[in-house]
């Protein structure tokens, strides 16, 4: 339902923000994964996975959010920003250690 205080820009803005988040995810997942393997490297992705929930949780309970969804927009570019500097970072990073790995 969409309703006065929250419009599609909003939406659209919140869904932007949830990509980013993802691929600011997948940019630590993936070198932790290429460096220490997939069963070291499993700690690591429970927590990354789960302290964006518990982040959500608190600030969802808190009058905190209220005052977010304000800047929505704003939070949104400069996440996405973010987000491609992070995977590009990563990248880098993933091809540096298998290039130093051996087989």
């Amino acid at each position: 339902m969409i309703t006065k205080t929250f419009t599609m820009v909003n939406f659209i803005s919140i869904l932007s923000i949830i990509i980013s988040g993802i691929l600011m995810m997948l940019s630590f997942v993936i070198p932790v994964s290429i460096k220490f393997g997939a069963q070291k490297a499993r700690i690591f992705i429970i927590a990354i996975v789960f302290i964006p929930i518990i982040a959500i949780n608190i600030l969802f309970n808190n009058s905190l959010f209220s005052n977010l969804l304000e800047l929505v927009n704003l939070i949104s570019i400069i996440s996405f920003i973010l987000a491609v500097v992070m995977f590009y970072l990563s990248f880098k990073l993933s091809v540096m250690f298998f290039e130093k790995k051996e087989y």
